[in-house]
């Protein structure tokens, strides 16, 4: 039967490990934050360039 450490990680590996998770954390949460305007932005784009491609828009 074998043993398994109980300690917690402090090597430089665990400790960057744990940076890269907080920044992906943060960049997701970001992301959300901004997902609502960059999607009224594109349904803007995508109205605007209908229209005036179906030849209904702007003369």
């Amino acid at each position: 039967m074998t043993q398994r450490s109980n300690h917690r990680q402090t090597t430089s590996k665990a400790i960057a490990a744990s940076a890269e998770s907080a920044r992906a954390a943060q960049l997701r949460n970001t992301l959300l934050k901004a997902a609502p305007a960059i999607a009224s932005i594109i349904l803007a784009l995508v109205l605007i360039t209908s229209l005036t491609s179906a030849g209904v828009g702007f003369v």
